[in-house]
């Protein structure tokens, strides 16, 4: 039995005559509770684990060695980017709908390569790589930890710059062969002033006498030919103002190399030359936006990969293991969430209420697409409920909440629903928590009002901080100081609101699990901090500095006493006390 298909429903609940098992972690028919507290069952999940050892660092290593061997962790939850997957798309057949092949709404076909995705099973003496390290079933005594789950969250957008959507979807081509009346719309921070889609700084730019801009790139130019883009932030002195951010933007000029060129808004020649530009700002193109969902190249391209991603990971082949997969997660918006981003400059905007509607309507039609394509799919499906508008409004993740226990999958259960923003403010407020995910955890659970047999998922909203007054920490949402906190205080919490599935940091899991977290140690402590880790062993992030990385371990991390040695200074093991402590049946 797949563990979060196991149900938490002990003798403490009353069940009807009419209720029957069928099938594996199938339930049917009504449940009703008594007066005695209903359970649950938590299960964590390592969010986005790491792929490969970092430069210096053993994190891959290590967090295979020390954390999926962990009773206390059930698996991994992983990015699926649609742009890694999709290879090309024609009015031509390829054959019939699978996971390689998907004729979308338009009668357009979409092909599909995982291979970059899955990467290669492992074996006896060797880990594998992309997802098939963690779809690896080989024992303890084989060098492994078990069948353990694996579960996808289908990101269609990425963050700044987005990089998971196709380039063709913001394409004229795209948009005159799905009939969507105009170009696919986006949304960024050059021309909207909102959001955060900013895209790319140049490493220079220069202007000519004509006006025409030389902007030279690091690595590789991330634009084509013919890219529409906006340029802000950039030296404004007039006559050469380097920027451009109008609705229309500039178009991109580019033939190879590192370098390409635009047409800036100078108008005023010989005089618009200029050797330098300071300072060089943003450059962000229409693929590198924010595109909205709800407009139909986004839509039609989006869910023909959903629904290849869907058959993918229900069918077991070399790689994926379906029996492995616990529940998938489709982005509405960006990554993993449902996160509209700046409503009043999308096209017709008319007011806050109307766009809620608007955006909860689009919520409710791509859970019902989602429904009919998992409908033979195994696994659990969840949504994420989101806070938005201006000013935020927690009723979008009310509403959203309703909607998603409206619509079930091919496991048999409605589809479960929670939120990546758990945060120190959420205990505080409670129960007027972020999204209202407090709220509606409570009215859906086992012992709610309107009880729906489904699972509640949280995940922290940056990186933890066991001293919860580090400052300076890159890693936090803020860049400074952490959100989430001490997850000594946070999960306990977080376990009262009927949590059923943590997402965990891979960042914060190491630092409960793994001995080498920080390695070697050099000097500093849990009160005073002042250390660093030295060693090439250890961990390495590069959003965690090592003086706050040692300070941290030698808190609550695998210390040399309470680890029996395996580990060094002074941490007191209190990180995977709390994790394990939340995890299983209660």
């Amino acid at each position: 039995m797949k563990p979060l298909l196991a149900i938490a429903l002990l003798s403490s609940l009353a069940f009807s005559q009419a209720t029957q098992f069928r099938g594996i972690g199938k339930l049917k028919g009504t449940i009703t509770t008594s007066s005695a507290a209903a359970t649950q069952s938590v299960h964590t999940y390592v969010l986005f684990p790491p792929a490969s050892d970092p430069p210096g660092g053993k994190n891959n290593t290590n967090f295979r060695k020390y954390v999926m061997s962990q009773t206390g962790i059930d698996g991994v939850t992983v990015q699926v980017v649609w742009n890694s997957v999709e290879t090309a798309h024609s009015s031509g057949s390829c054959g019939s709908n699978s996971d390689t092949c998907q004729k979308d709404s338009a009668s357009q076909y979409h092909t599909y390569n995982w291979s970059t995705v899955d990467g290669t099973a492992c074996a006896m003496g060797t880990p594998g790589t992309g997802l098939g390290q963690w779809f690896c079933t080989l024992t303890a005594a084989q060098g492994g930890w078990g069948a353990k789950s694996v579960n996808p969250l289908i990101f269609g957008i990425s963050g700044n710059p987005n990089s998971a959507t196709p380039a063709y979807v913001t394409s004229q081509g795209w948009a005159d062969t799905v009939n969507s009346g105009g170009l696919q719309k986006v949304i960024n921070k050059n021309k909207d002033i909102c959001g955060s889609y900013s895209g790319y700084v140049p490493a220079s730019m220069s202007m000519d006498m004509s006006g025409k801009v030389t902007v030279t790139m690091t690595g590789s130019v991330p634009f084509s030919n013919l890219d529409t883009i906006w340029i802000a932030g950039a030296e404004p002195t007039l006559p050469h103002d380097y920027n451009v951010t109008t609705l229309a933007g500039t178009t991109v000029s580019y033939s190879g190399g590192l370098t390409f060129t635009y047409q800036s808004s100078c108008v005023s020649p010989p005089s618009c030359f200029d050797a330098s530009a300071s300072p060089v700002g943003s450059i962000v193109s229409s693929a590198s936006s924010w595109p909205i969902p709800l407009e139909l190249p986004y839509e039609i391209a989006f869910r023909a990969f959903v629904a290849a991603a869907i058959y993918h990971f229900s069918h077991s082949g070399t790689v994926v293991h379906s029996n492995q997969v616990a529940y998938m997660r489709v982005g509405y918006a960006r990554g993993g969430e449902a996160l509209p981003e700046c409503l009043s400059n999308w096209p017709g905007f008319v007011d806050q209420a109307t766009s809620k509607q608007n955006w909860i309507n689009f919520y409710a039609d791509t859970s019902s697409f989602i429904m009919g394509a998992s409908s033979s799919a195994a696994f659990h499906t969840q949504t994420s409920i989101n806070e938005a508008g201006s000013p935020t409004a927690t009723d979008y993740g009310t509403q959203e909440a309703a909607v998603s226990v409206q619509y079930s999958g091919g496991d048999g259960r409605v589809f479960g629903f929670g939120s990546q923003g758990l945060q120190t403010t959420d205990k505080t407020n409670a129960p007027t928590c972020g999204s209202d995910w407090c709220h509606q955890f409570e009215r859906f659970w086992a012992g709610g009002s309107n009880y729906k047999y489904t699972e509640f998922e949280l995940q922290q909203i940056d990186c933890s901080d066991p001293t919860a007054a580090a400052t300076g920490l890159a890693c936090a949402q803020n860049g400074s100081t952490s959100k989430t906190g001490d997850l000594r205080v946070l999960l306990p919490f977080a376990l009262a609101e009927h949590m059923t599935i943590l997402e965990l940091y891979n960042q914060d899991a190491l630092l409960a699990y793994d001995p080498k977290f920080c390695d070697t140690l050099s000097g500093g402590s849990c009160v005073s901090g002042g250390g660093s880790c030295t060693g090439t062993n250890g961990d390495i992030f590069s959003t965690l500095d090592t003086a706050h990385q040692n300070q941290f371990y030698q808190c609550v991390g695998q210390g040399a006493t309470c680890s029996g040695a395996v580990g060094s200074g002074t941490g007191d093991c209190s990180y995977q006390a709390t994790i394990d402590g939340v995890h299983g049946v209660h």
